[in-house]
């Protein structure tokens, strides 16, 4: 009974993973100058962003309504800001 009796108080004592997480915006290349904002994602730190795949949509990224089955897969390599 002491056993269970410690795990429940320890499970008490755990820190809500929620609250240190943040939110961080992810921007896929339009032009060699200039980014568009594909979604956003969140994460306790910038370090673990980089590696996750994103998938949206060819049509979403440009607006062609013909290329709405293509679909365009990212993988985050840096993080700025």
């Amino acid at each position: 009974m002491a056993k269970g009796a410690a795990a429940r108080a320890a499970a008490r004592r755990q820190r809500d993973k929620w609250k240190s997480k943040r939110w961080y915006s992810i921007r896929a290349p339009r032009n060699p100058w200039s980014f568009k904002v594909i979604g956003e994602t969140m994460a306790e730190e910038e370090e673990m962003l980089i590696g996750r795949h994103y998938e949206i949509l060819q049509y979403e990224l440009d607006g062609d309504f013909s290329k709405m089955n293509v679909k365009v897969q990212f993988r985050i390599n840096e993080v700025i800001g």
